[in-house]
């Protein structure tokens, strides 16, 4: 409530916080990484493989905070925005399998993704299979959709910023 007190619009809102929530896990990845490339030194792994898993986590991690602050944005306190967080990305990231999976009958050997794409899940497991050409679209699916949350989430914040403007203050 007393950021809406700020003279700050509703993007330079969603993009602090955006910041402020993938700093700490920026940062654990940046750690871990290395470890991630112990592989390719002792062979057996090659460079791109961590490259793509890099991407994948990272990509991951953005998806992850988007989703998150769509789900805080439109929830009234802590508690539900955490229900809230866990049902939309559980569901983000099963029910495309789980779509998929009735298109074909359940017969894992017919198994063709369409609505997949845009499951972190898939992404993380076509990143790991060579020659796959349904990477960088899974991954530009899950890029695209992390976008799509973060542009609801302004549209969100810019509605309750409407709903309370500056000049009327309650007292």
């Amino acid at each position: 409530e007393l950021l809406f007190l700020a003279p700050l619009k509703p993007w330079q809102v969603v993009l602090s916080k955006l910041v402020a929530v993938t700093w700490r896990g920026a940062q654990w990845l940046l750690a871990i990484m290395p470890l991630f490339a112990l592989p390719i030194l002792l062979g057996g792994v090659q460079g791109s493989d961590f490259v793509r898993l890099a991407l994948v986590v990272a990509n991951t991690l953005f998806w992850s905070a988007a989703t998150s602050l769509w789900a805080s944005a439109r929830s009234k306190g802590v508690f539900e925005a955490l229900v809230v967080t866990g049902l939309l990305q559980s569901a983000l990231v099963f029910a495309p399998l789980l779509v998929d999976l009735g298109i074909c009958g359940f017969a894992f050997s017919k198994f063709k993704a369409y609505a997949s794409l845009i499951s972190p899940i898939y992404t993380l497991s076509v990143s790991f299979s060579t020659g796959s050409s349904r990477f960088w679209p899974s991954f530009g699916a899950v890029h695209a959709s992390a976008w799509i949350a973060l542009a609801l989430t302004v549209r969100t914040t810019a509605r309750l910023v409407r709903q309370n403007p500056v000049g009327e203050r309650t007292r």
